[in-house]
């Protein structure tokens, strides 16, 4: 009876094995503020040693979509778990991707990154929107030419909830990232319960080391979203302010409820650190309606975050220079033995995804000048 027990318990153990010998399909839920976009990577833990071969959708909500190359497909960056990918935009508005081994060789390793898509956010998506995204129609081919399925995968995106945004009614801005030297464009939400708002008028007000991007005549340059269409005007204040007034000239009211209302274009300067956190205000907020009265909103500030320049593809190491010292570094890296000043980002010279020793042979090709 005793060496009975031990058999079915041995057998019990093999079937707890057998279970939570499983390969998973994983995306790590996202935060992205509206009008900016985000990483979005599908992850794979597998048991199965013998994967070649894949194929998945995603389905996204409205307000959300994925960043195409200029041919129109999704664009993806496939992971260190696979090397090929092809991509497609269905009739449904689902995006697809599908990526074989062309050498027949297996996915290898048991964990990581499988693919990464570029998230976009509308404009007008509110702060604090709680949207669900889903991986379907998901398949793995093995070597043997055994088709896998997993069940749906969905991941949650949801939009920050600022208490420096006025999340009610009123004007909202995203937060920003920004690269030293660089441009970036803001969008001016408005969120209004009133249906007769027919002009507005705010000022915005930048900490030393931004400005505006200005037109020709010198006042700030200023886009109309889809909330108003009618004449603008703006002008650039003896405090440094930048003031912005638009009306309806045919007496109709702004359109809608929520959405843009105008996007300016935000210039760092090149002497600001990465890291650096700086406070913008718009101010000074008037609503005029169809019957004459003015409406007036709180102030409401945004944040604007410096970022790391983009790393120089090639410069490994980052010294600012490409020379034999980055080849190395990619060849340690290769071999296990990565350099602490290896800069992955840089190092995928031949940009197929992945770090090799061709990507060493591509930096020594750049030193010796050769196309």
């Amino acid at each position: 009876m005793k060496m009975k027990r031990i058999i079915v318990l041995g057998l019990w153990l093999a079937c707890v094995g057998i279970a939570h010998a499983v390969d998973i399909l994983k995306v790590k839920d996202v935060q992205i503020t509206s009008g900016e976009s985000v990483t979005l990577s599908v992850e794979l833990s597998n048991e199965t040693k013998n994967f070649m071969g894949w194929q998945c959708d995603i389905s996204l909500p409205e307000g959300l979509t994925l960043e195409l190359k200029a041919n129109g497909k999704p664009a993806a960056k496939l992971g260190e778990r696979f090397a090929e990918t092809e991509s497609s935009r269905l009739a449904s508005g689902d995006y697809r991707f599908i990526a074989t081994s062309m050498d027949g060789e297996s996915i290898p390793g048991t964990s990581g990154i499988l693919f990464s898509v570029t998230l976009k956010a509308d404009a007008s998506l509110a702060f604090g929107t709680k949207l669900t995204g889903i991986v379907k129609n998901i398949e793995f081919n093995t070597q043997d030419n055994q088709k896998i399925a997993f069940d749906n995968v969905s991941f949650i995106i949801t939009t920050p909830s600022d208490e420096n945004h006025n999340d009610g009614e009123g004007l909202q801005i995203p937060d920003v990232n920004i690269t030293a030297s660089e441009s970036h464009p803001i969008n001016i939400l408005l969120n209004n319960s009133a249906t007769n708002l027919m002009g507005w008028q705010c000022d915005i007000s930048l900490p030393e080391g931004l400005t505006l991007e200005l037109k020709a005549n010198g006042k700030p340059a200023a886009k109309l979203g889809e909330r108003f269409a009618e004449t603008e005007s703006s002008s650039r204040l003896a405090s440094g302010d930048y003031r912005f007034i638009a009306t309806s000239m045919d007496g109709e009211s702004i359109p809608g409820t929520s959405g843009t209302l105008f996007s300016v274009t935000l210039i760092a300067d090149a002497s600001l650190a990465a890291g650096t956190k700086l406070t913008g205000i718009v101010k000074n907020i008037e609503f005029n309606t169809q019957d004459n009265q003015k409406i007036t909103f709180d102030n409401v500030t945004f944040t604007i975050y410096i970022v790391n320049t983009v790393a120089k593809v090639g410069d490994v190491n980052g010294d600012g220079n490409i020379n034999i010292a980055d080849a190395v570094c990619i060849v340690n890296y290769v071999v296990g033995k990565p350099n602490t000043a290896f800069n992955e980002a840089a190092s995928d010279v031949n940009d197929d995804g992945k770090v090799t020793l061709a990507d060493a042979v591509e930096v020594i090709k750049i030193c010796i000048g050769e196309p």
